[in-house]
């Protein structure tokens, strides 16, 4: 039985829903699962940060969707650290709409999420599909880690991720004594030079730099020097931090040394 406070909660958040999603019956979403699942996961991506956020806190009081919405709130910031851009964003939320209603009541295994994407994909053209594929691919890594975090049970991803921690944490401790090449260095030098002109303090500064150095080091295992490889450092390193702030410096310094780093073969060679 929710009190008052829920109550109040569930309210403010039909209210503000409404602009992005038409009425929301709260009686329905307390007394029906799959309606408060369906209305949350949608209101998740709208592009209201505080409704993202008012959506998560609703989640966790109905216990519902909790580990979908954590997951899509990730997936679009990891998105949006990299390239804004309005049409691929809307087209990787139009998919997650159709996918998370499949994600509903089951299971978290290749099997089951396999079976949930391929019921999106019978109505979709076969050229498109190997898009719509590479982003289910890219979702399941953020849903599979968020389900984990809520979960008490042992599981050999749990252990995958302490290791990945340990290593970065050992890495953010060793980032200053880490040699950087010419290449390396040059973007590094630009984005530190831009953020000092917005009058940051030192500190602030040296904590951006070491930020943008970790994806530097990172970026080494990558085959390619492209967009998707900055994609897949983003995705792997954000999913590390649980604090919301820490992830939220993540993804702003990655954002914004994003268009240093691509600029780097031209910089270089002019």
């Amino acid at each position: 039985m929710l009190n008052n406070q829920s109550l109040m909660l569930l309210s403010k958040f039909a209210l503000k829903a409404k602009k992005h999603l038409g009425l929301i019956k709260v009686m329905q979403m307390i007394n029906s699962e799959q309606y408060a699942y369906k209305t949350l996961t949608q209101a998740a991506l709208s592009d209201d940060k505080d409704l993202v956020d008012l959506t998560k806190r609703i989640c966790h009081e109905l216990h519902v969707g909790m580990d979908v919405v954590d997951a899509i709130d990730m997936y679009i910031e990891s998105i949006k650290a990299i390239n804004n851009d309005e049409d691929y964003l809307h087209e990787v939320k139009y998919f997650l709409i159709k996918l998370t209603t499949h994600l509903y009541g089951i299971s978290i295994n290749g099997e089951t999420y396999r079976q949930a994407v391929d019921n999106v994909l019978i109505n979709v053209d076969d050229k498109e599909k190997p898009r719509y594929i590479t982003l289910a691919r890219k979702f399941y890594g953020f849903w599979k880690i968020r389900n984990d975090g809520f979960s008490k049970k042992f599981n050999p991803l749990n252990e995958k991720m302490m290791a990945q921690k340990e290593d970065f944490i050992k890495l953010w401790a060793s980032i200053d004594h880490e040699f950087l090449t010419n290449l390396e260095s040059w973007p590094l030098n630009l984005y530190v030079e831009s953020i000092r002109q917005r009058g940051l303090m030192e500190e602030e500064i040296n904590i951006c730099r070491r930020v943008a150095k970790v994806v530097i080091i990172e970026l080494r295992s990558e085959q390619n020097s492209d967009e998707n490889a900055y994609r897949n450092v983003i995705d792997n390193i954000q999913i590390l931090f649980e604090r919301d702030d820490l992830k939220g410096l993540f993804l702003t310094v990655s954002r914004d040394f994003y268009h240093f780093w691509m600029g780097t073969d031209s910089k270089v060679a002019n």
